[in-house]
């Protein structure tokens, strides 16, 4: 039986299917649009792995946090091909897939920092050691807050938000291109929990307001 991972997070898409033999693993970088390419993706890598849908025995998906339209469409994929399959389906948060996605690391490297833009110039951070447990839990630091977050040679900074972080900060590595990778989610989904219904991590507040001068009175 096989395992279809994907994420479609940040600023790309990619799908993953491990048959138990071999992974096979496609992928493509994009600003947006992830809704029209999800599922022509998935149905590329199960072709090429030779794998059809009765043979999929567990979905895995990242959770976010990341764009508020893509993670809720790799989500709701992952919703519904579970539910037609009749199959469990696990999510893993997208700051521990960067964690995981990082290439090797120079030998005094102790702390991975994965980050991801917040918006309004804030990030999304979470801190890791080199075995990938969490050094905190995920945070949202705003961005007059960043400058104050204790950073050295120690540390690799990883991620799209990484570049806005580590100007004059004598960080150890950075690697700004760094993004979830759906082969190690497939590989590591036989270790994630099915915890009832997938949700979305959001670490902010919407921003959307209620109208309240411009809302129907209740009849």
């Amino acid at each position: 039986m096989a395992v279809l991972a994907f994420d479609c997070c940040l600023g790309a898409i990619s799908v993953a299917v491990d048959d138990g033999v071999r992974v096979t693993h496609v992928s493509e970088r994009m600003a947006g649009g992830q809704a029209e390419r999800l599922m022509p993706m998935i149905e590329a890598a199960l072709a090429e792995a030779r794998v059809t849908y009765p043979d999929i025995s567990r979905i895995a998906v990242t959770l976010g946090p990341g764009g508020f339209t893509s993670v809720r469409v790799g989500i709701a994929a992952a919703r519904g091909l579970a539910l037609a399959l009749g199959v469990p389906a696990v999510g893993q948060p997208t700051l521990e897939a960067l964690a995981a996605a990082v290439g090797p690391l120079p030998s005094d490297i102790s702390r991975i920092v994965a980050t991801v833009p917040a918006g309004r110039g804030g990030l999304y951070w979470q801190a890791f050691d080199q075995h990938l447990n969490s050094v905190g839990g995920p945070r949202v630091i705003e961005a007059e807050a960043l400058m104050h977050e204790d950073l050295g040679p120690q540390d690799a900074v990883i991620g799209p938000g990484a570049q806005s972080l580590v100007a004059d900060r004598g960080v150890g590595f950075v690697d700004v291109n760094v993004l979830p990778r759906a082969d190690i989610l497939a590989q590591s989904a036989k270790h994630l929990t099915a915890a009832g219904e997938l949700r979305p991590i959001y670490l902010r507040a919407a921003d959307a307001k209620p109208q309240i001068g411009k809302a129907l009175p209740r009849a």
